[in-house]
């Protein structure tokens, strides 16, 4: 595996967004990434500029400035920090523009080309102090490289699971997961394939899976490839207990209508990239 991979982190200085940042340098270890880009943007619309603050004060031009340069300066104190965490084989570099979120990721990502962005998550519905989860679904959307979604709170632990949800229907080639090996630890030894499919044809969903398993291991033949279908409505409820009775270390969401979170409303995709916080979610970009 080369030793050349890059991860691009978004950064706003929340404790979920350091947390990432743990989790990623444990990651590199293991992935033998040698560099990290930690990213931050500053930016506020004219509508935002245009509301006073509860004292209703209109921030001046020089406000905006000292906010720009309080932002730059702290992202270069998280630099210094994370470097004596990291050591010499991991090299911190940091991105800062005056830009929207989602504009900026994809010119870094164009401008750097970095393998894999990491995000942290926190709980749906609990107060937080991330400006990039709360970007979160934009993020997912619209980035042209693959996106691991890490829980707040979730200690880095060696990936050897991973569950793939998926709709077997749109499912044409799982050649995509070759890409893994260039993004996950060689930890990763077992994927299971969860389909959910409310047919009553049981021959039919037999020769299906059979048919499958065996793709998958000639298709995938580093992994052990097992599948399983479930004929729940829920599909977050189910994944969720897939991924405690299997003891799961990593849920991979699929490109396009492949997803599990392909048809899902815009809070239910939220509740789905976080899941609760559990275990981090890949999602993959097609290649």
């Amino acid at each position: 595996m080369s030793a050349t991979k890059k991860l691009l982190i978004p950064v706003d200085f929340s404790s979920t967004s350091n947390h990432t940042i743990d989790y990623a340098i444990a990651l590199s270890r293991e992935l033998e990434v040698s560099e990290i880009i930690l990213l931050k943007n500053f930016h506020y619309t004219s509508f935002e500029i245009l509301l006073p603050s509860p004292q209703f004060i209109l921030p001046s031009r020089q406000d905006l400035a000292d906010r720009k340069q309080e932002n730059l300066t702290r992202l270069l104190e998280l630099k210094t920090f994370y470097e004596r965490i990291a050591g010499d084989s991991i090299k911190i570099n940091t991105v800062f523009k005056e830009m929207p979120i989602e504009t900026f990721v994809n010119s870094v990502i164009d401008d750097e080309q970095p393998d894999l962005m990491l995000i942290g998550t926190t709980i749906v519905d609990e107060p937080t102090d991330s400006y990039t989860f709360l970007n979160i679904t934009e993020l997912v959307r619209t980035s042209r490289i693959s996106v691991l979604l890490i829980p707040d709170g979730t200690q880095y632990s060696a990936i050897k699971t991973a569950l793939i949800p998926c709709n077997l229907k749109a499912l044409t080639d799982i050649g995509i997961l070759r890409h893994l090996n260039n993004i996950i630890p060689r930890s990763l030894s077992n994927l299971t394939l969860l389909y959910f499919d409310n047919s009553d044809d049981i021959l039919e969903d037999a020769r299906r899976e059979k048919s499958l398993e065996i793709v998958g291991r000639q298709t995938l033949p580093d992994y052990k490839f097992n599948v399983y279908r479930s004929k729940k409505q829920d599909v977050i409820g189910t994944v969720g207990r897939y991924t405690r009775d299997l003891d799961v270390q990593l849920i991979i969401a699929l490109p396009h209508a492949h997803n599990f979170l392909y048809n899902l409303t815009h809070k239910n995709l939220i509740r789905a990239i976080s899941l609760d916080a559990t275990v981090p979610v890949l999602v993959l970009k097609a290649f």
